[in-house]
């Protein structure tokens, strides 16, 4: 500040799951799952702006820091990425808890409501239930419909699937090393 007369903006660059060369598990949903726990906490720690460090491979061996393969494929981190890119401009509630990473988001309404889950371990990672609460979203659970996209081992590339929609809840289950993007809104 006493040199510049303002304080300038903290901007993290060259960010990836590996610094070390080729990585087989930034081609899966172990790396995807890396990026979107780390977007969560990069924005949860109030950094200005950050890039991430290749958008295209340049190598073609597996394990390559892009979110493309250099033949144009969508790797599962560029999933992570258009996921991201889904939520509300509005951060209505946040929370780690569970051993899972969550973000929930809206617009100036109260629905569309889209929430993030990322189930990231480096250390130890497992499969976990999560069941999302609907309160103050109405009485009238027959009125909501939900939809989810998925990246895991099972789910590659995040298309959207309909998503029962409980008289409790939300209760799904997330892979180790997956992510979930659940969109819940009215008929």
């Amino acid at each position: 500040r006493a040199t510049l007369g303002y304080v300038p903006p903290l901007i993290l660059d060259e960010w990836n799951l590996s610094a070390a060369g080729l990585d087989r598990r930034m081609d899966t949903s172990e790396g995807a799952a890396f990026d979107a726990a780390a977007l969560i906490a990069l924005q949860r720690s109030g950094i200005d702006a950050s890039t991430f460090y290749e958008a295209t491979d340049t190598d073609p061996r597996p394990g390559g820091w892009g979110t493309v393969a250099l033949d144009g494929a969508r790797k599962p981190a560029w999933w992570a990425f258009d996921l991201w890119q889904r939520l509300g401009p509005q951060v209505v509630a946040r929370s780690t808890a569970g051993g899972i990473q969550a973000i929930a988001s809206r617009g100036r309404h109260r629905l569309p409501l889209t929430i993030l889950l990322v189930n990231y371990s480096a250390a130890a990672p497992r499969a976990r239930g999560i069941d999302i609460a609907l309160a103050g979203l109405g009485r009238d659970r027959r009125a909501l419909t939900a939809t989810i996209r998925r990246i895991d081992s099972t789910h590659p590339d995040a298309r959207p699937e309909p998503l029962a929609v409980a008289d409790q809840g939300l209760p799904l289950d997330l892979p180790a090393q997956g992510v979930a993007l659940v969109r819940i809104s009215r008929r």
